[in-house]
C-alpha cells in the first residue's frame, strides 16, 4: 500500500502492521529533529557575531547607561520651552508676608492699559505714572475702599511685576489698587486686588485649654531667655516686637522705600491705642497629686506648684481646678472666677 515515506521505502506487503508503525514513528521523529535544527541555524545567522560575548554581567548592567545611537537618538532629544514674560491675565494679587508687610504682584495686558488711557481727557494725561494705592478697610462695610479708614500711595516700577508694601499694622484688613496718577494728584484705577488681613503678632487671643502651657514655659518659648532679665511683660513684648520687625524688614526696606511711600494726611493723624489682658492661674499641692483645670490635666513641678496662662477677652470666666491624692482617697476643688470689662 505505502511505497515511500520521506523518500525511502518503508513498507511491503510481507511486513506486519506493528513493524510498519514502529519504523514510521522513528522516521518521523528523525525528520522533525532535523527540521528544528535547521531552523535554529538559520535564525542564529542573523545575530551579529560577538553580541553575546560583549554583553555585561547582570550586576554590571544595572549601572550601564545607554548612550544614544543613530537609531534612537531622535527619542533622546530634550524639548525646551521659553516661559512668556507675561500671560495677560489682568490680575492684581495681594498676600500677607508677616504682621507688618504685604506682597503684591500683577499681570496686566496692553489692551487693559489702553482701555483706561483712551478714556482720559487731554488734561489728565500730564505726568502719568504708576502707583499702588493701599487701603485700610478694617471694619468697613462691604470692604469698600471709598469708605476706607485711611489710604496712601506708593510710586512703583511697573515692569518689576511685584512689590513689597510696609503697612506696619498687624491684624488689619487691606485692599490695594494699581493705576495711574497724574501731576494734579488724580488717580485712575486699572485693577483692584483681593482682600487680605495681616496676622497678629504674639499669642492668639482664642482660649483653648487643650494647648495651654505653663506660664514659665510660655515665657521661655515666646519671649526668649534674653528678654527675661529686668523687663516687665509689657517691656518684653515691645522689645521683642521691635527686634522681630527689624530682622524681617532690614533686607528689603531700603529697596521698597526707594519707590516713594507717601502716607496721606489722614494716615499720619491715625493715632490709636490697643490693649490686651491675660490671666494667670497658679497654685500648689502634693507633688504626686493629679490636678485638672476645666477637665484638662495640669503638669506639676517637682515641688507640687503649677502655673497656667490664659488670654482674657471681655466677658465672665471661671476656672474649675480639682486635685486628687495619689491613692484617690482625697479630693479638693476650687473655682476661681473673673470678669473683664471696659469701664467707660
Amino acid at each position: 500500500m505505502f511505497k515511500k515515506l520521506f523518500g525511502k521505502k518503508v513498507y511491503s506487503g510481507n511486513q506486519s502492521k506493528k513493524s510498519f508503525l514502529s519504523k514510521l514513528l522513528t522516521k518521523f521523529l528523525s525528520w522533525l529533529k532535523k527540521t528544528k535544527k535547521n531552523s535554529r541555524v538559520e535564525s542564529s545567522s542573523n545575530i551579529p557575531q560577538g553580541s553575546f560575548n560583549n554583553m555585561p554581567s547582570p550586576e554590571a548592567a544595572k549601572f550601564d547607561v545607554a548612550m544614544p545611537t543613530p537609531q534612537n537618538e531622535k527619542f533622546c532629544q530634550t524639548a525646551t520651552y521659553t516661559l512668556p514674560h507675561k500671560y495677560n491675565s489682568d490680575k492684581l494679587a495681594l498676600l500677607s508676608r508677616d504682621p507688618w508687610w504685604l506682597f503684591s504682584y500683577w499681570d496686566i495686558s496692553h489692551e487693559k492699559i489702553n482701555s483706561v488711557v483712551s478714556k482720559l481727557k487731554d488734561d489728565d494725561n500730564n505726568g502719568l505714572h504708576w502707583v499702588l494705592r493701599v487701603y485700610d478697610v478694617t471694619g468697613v462695610k462691604a470692604n469698600d475702599p471709598f469708605h476706607s479708614n485711611s489710604f496712601y500711595d506708593i510710586d512703583i516700577n511697573f515692569d518689576a511685576g511685584s512689590w513689597y508694601i510696609n503697612v506696619n499694622r498687624p491684624e488689619r484688613d487691606w485692599i490695594i489698587d494699581i493705576g495711574f496718577k497724574n501731576y494734579a494728584g488724580k488717580f485712575f484705577l486699572v485693577l483692584r486686588s483681593n482682600l487680605i488681613k495681616t496676622p497678629c503678632f504674639g499669642v492668639s487671643s482664642v482660649t483653648d485649654e487643650e494647648w495651654v502651657i505653663p506660664d514659665d514655659v510660655y515665657m521661655r518659648l515666646f519671649m526668649g531667655g534674653a528678654y527675661n532679665i529686668g523687663l516687665s511683660s509689657a517691656q518684653m513684648r515691645k522689645k521683642i516686637e521691635q527686634d522681630y520687625k527689624n530682622q524681617l524688614s532690614s533686607h528689603i526696606s531700603s529697596w521698597v522705600t526707594s519707590g516713594g511711600v507717601i502716607p496721606s494726611q489722614k494716615e499720619k493723624d491715625d493715632f490709636f491705642l490697643e490693649t490686651w489682658t491675660e490671666v494667670i492661674v497658679y497654685g500648689r499641692t502634693h507633688a504626686d497629686a493629679h490636678v485638672t483645670l476645666s477637665g484638662k490635666k495640669i503638669q506639676l513641678r517637682p515641688d507640687g506648684t503649677f502655673s497656667v496662662r490664659y488670654a482674657l477677652p471681655e466677658g465672665k470666666y471661671k476656672y474649675e481646678i480639682e486635685a486628687t491624692s495619689k491613692n484617690g482617697k482625697h479630693k479638693r476643688r476650687e473655682v476661681p472666677a473673673v470678669k473683664r470689662y471696659k469701664k467707660k
